[in-house]
């Protein structure tokens, strides 16, 4: 098994963005500091490097970095599974709010449509 300072490189290296930045500082922090656990250095970035995340989002990287090279494979992915399904239902609520949005913009957007013909009438 890779360490975890590693992997959090290699999965930067794969993204793009303030997470391609977020996980390649990670390792650097993990790295600039021997046995800094990566929450410790999860932490550090995201103080150094503020991302549009909130805070539900912040809290779900950090527990899992707490998981992260403490636990045995099995519980390390136990843990994955369940940060995954906590991201899923928020995606969720996100993609329910967006959809509710559009359908009040559309509505709105109707009804000023309608009061416009009203009007020129």
């Amino acid at each position: 098994m890779p360490p975890v300072a590693e992997l959090f490189e290699t999965v930067g290296r794969q993204l793009s963005g303030d997470l391609a930045f977020f996980f390649e500082g990670t390792a650097v922090e993990m790295t600039a500091v021997t046995g800094r656990p990566p929450q410790t250095a999860m932490r550090l970035m995201l103080e150094q490097q503020p991302m549009e995340l909130g805070q539900e989002e912040k809290a779900i990287l950090l527990e899992l970095g707490g998981y992260l090279g403490r636990y045995d494979l099995t519980g390390q992915a136990r843990a994955l599974g369940l940060c995954k399904q906590r991201v899923d239902r928020l995606i969720q609520a996100s993609e329910e709010n967006l959809h509710r949005r559009a359908r009040s913009s559309m509505t709105a957007s109707v009804c000023a449509g309608l009061i416009l013909i009203v009007i020129l009438l």
